[in-house]
């Protein structure tokens, strides 16, 4: 499951401080100019959870 955000590094700062665990360390690029990130599965009910920003123009 993919979620589109405005921040994905600021996106995971508070995700992560919630103690949800990330497996990247920082934004990595995604497909068509997009920076995504992923979720641990065991901390979001075993599911591969992506945080996607858009491109900026």
């Amino acid at each position: 499951m993919a979620f589109g955000v405005p921040d994905v590094a600021r996106a995971m700062e508070e995700i992560g401080g919630k103690g949800v665990r990330l497996l990247d360390e920082r934004p990595r690029h995604g497909s068509m100019g997009t920076q995504i990130a992923f979720l641990h599965p065991k901390d979001v009910g075993g599911m591969l959870t992506e945080l996607v920003q858009a491109p900026t123009p």
